[in-house]
């Protein structure tokens, strides 16, 4: 396999007249008659000229058509551009400006609000899918910008600033870990996967394309239905779902709202998560209730897709610290950088990635390249994570903390994860999220928590105090504790701290 369209050939030829997609409404589509609405928008773009070296962006809700769109564009040999359809209409505008795409597939809804912002759009077509319209910019120019031959998605994040960055994923990125998963999981064509992550977050990767390499059901969660956790339960138990991809965040709002001793939902095999520290409470919690499924912890930013796993063992005794983040994938070489020295011999340190599923780079921020990917003596290109690990006896990695969340009070190095990690372990506290502000010269912390729903109410700040201080050195104390009834998360289900800056 070369190409993600070899992905989606191989899941027609598999199981043409099973379903191939579903949605929380019920509406259906089998493998055939989705080959059929493929090769309709590939034609349809095709015939404007849209194709190897094109980008196209989609504004949609995640729903059939909008999955059809996506596979169309890609057969098409186009690249797409998933943008947020939920997300203010200035960011829109902000990835469309960077990214420079021929076409935007828009729901039809969004049209009249994103119309100030496509003036130099000027030709619409009405697609062959309900719903959707076609936008043309005539005055575009596909080799504007360097970009890799094998293009196929640019997926904008924000990481740690909040200005929208384009993450160029090609082919050659997405088939290593495609095919790596289905060796790892066993795949079948008798699976159902069940979607949760919009397709603008690197998650929905895993979703559409390792279902689709063996012939499975997918499951498509949109956005209203991904903050509905007993829908989801519903959903497992109705569709007899295997497989599921999500954050720790959304797990825990599952284990919070999702009622799940009501369902029966025996049939989840795997369960994955990512994107964030799983705390260890919780992760039992979930485990017990989901007893069949081997659950995997996943590693990685967009910016190389998943590069490290560590499979959770499946009875867990006294342990009191989140798991490793687990051994590098076969794909891709790992190493640690301490900001004196690069040696094999270091046992902490900035983590560093090469190999076959790393991106080219940053679309159109030649100075973020410059700053993010860095080469070796021997001319090998390192991307540098910015996340910092160690390693364990067993030679797992260890996931320490973000670089860009560790913070200097009074001279001591904190990082703002272990607070987190410290105030979780709080019997009445079931999510907290930390961050720290200059404020008159001086670094102050704040600790932003939710109540248990059984408790319910604010916390003395002298208990929070002396629970802390059970886990941690005084002088990483927070200056101020807040609670919340539900702390902010983005549209990936990640907890939002650009949110909590404002607070």
């Amino acid at each position: 396999m070369h190409s993600i369209q070899d992905i989606l050939h191989n899941g027609f030829n598999i199981n043409l007249n099973s379903v191939a997609l579903s949605d929380a409404s019920n509406n259906l589509i089998t493998y055939g008659e989705l080959h059929h609405k493929i090769s309709i928008i590939q034609d349809v773009l095709n015939s404007i000229e849209i194709g190897e070296g094109v980008r196209v962006g989609i504004i949609s809700r995640k729903t059939i058509n909008a999955t059809i769109s996506i596979f169309g564009i890609l057969k098409s040999g186009a690249a797409y551009v998933p943008i947020d359809a939920e997300s203010p209409v200035e960011r829109m505008s902000i990835i469309i400006d960077n990214a420079q795409p021929k076409a935007i597939i828009i729901e039809e809804a969004l049209i009249d609000i994103l119309k100030p912002y496509l003036k130099t759009y000027s030709i619409q077509i009405d697609l062959p899918l309900n719903g959707l319209v076609l936008v043309i910019n005539e005055s575009s120019d596909k080799n504007l910008l360097e970009q890799p031959n094998d293009l196929a998605i640019i997926l904008y994040t924000s990481g740690s600033t909040g200005t929208p960055k384009g993450v160029m994923i090609t082919h050659k990125n997405v088939l290593s870990f495609i095919k790596w998963s289905n060796e790892l999981l066993s795949v079948s064509h008798e699976d159902v996967f069940l979607s949760i992550a919009p397709y603008h977050f690197d998650l929905s990767t895993f979703d559409l394309y390792v279902s689709m390499m063996k012939g499975a059901h997918l499951v498509l969660i949109d956005a209203a239905t991904s903050r509905n956790p007993r829908m989801i339960s519903s959903l497992i138990a109705q569709r007899k779902i295997s497989t599921l991809y999500a954050t720790p965040s959304f797990l825990k709002l599952m284990l919070r709202f999702g009622k799940i001793e009501r369902f029966d939902h025996t049939s989840i095999k795997h369960v994955l998560f990512a994107g964030e520290v799983f705390n260890i409470e919780s992760l039992i919690e979930i485990k017990e209730k989901w007893s069949t499924g081997n659950f995997y912890n996943l590693y990685g930013p967009t910016e190389t897709n998943v590069v490290t796993y560590y499979k959770i063992p499946n009875v867990i005794y006294g342990r009191q610290s989140a798991f490793p983040i687990g051994l590098p994938c076969p794909y891709v070489k790992s190493k640690l950088y301490d900001e004196t020295n690069t040696t094999s011999s270091i046992k902490k340190g900035e983590l560093l990635i090469r190999g076959s599923s790393v991106s080219p780079g940053y679309w159109n921020n030649s100075a973020k390249n410059a700053d993010a990917f860095i080469k070796d003596d021997e001319n090998e290109t390192w991307y540098k994570t910015g996340d910092w690990v160690m390693l364990d006896e067993s030679g797992n990695y260890v996931f320490i903390g973000r670089k860009d969340r560790m913070v200097k009070k009074n001279g001591y190095r904190i990082e703002l994860a272990e607070i987190e990690s410290a105030l979780q372990k709080h019997a009445n506290i079931s999510e907290a999220a930390i961050i720290a502000q200059e404020h008159e010269g001086k670094i102050e912390i704040s600790a932003f928590y939710q109540p248990v729903e059984i408790h319910n109410k604010e916390l003395q700040v002298l208990e929070l105090n002396e629970h802390c201080l059970k886990f941690l050195p005084k002088y990483m104390l927070p200056d101020r504790f807040v609670s919340l009834s539900l702390i902010p998360k983005t549209s990936t289900h990640k907890v939002d701290y650009q949110s909590l800056l404002k607070l």
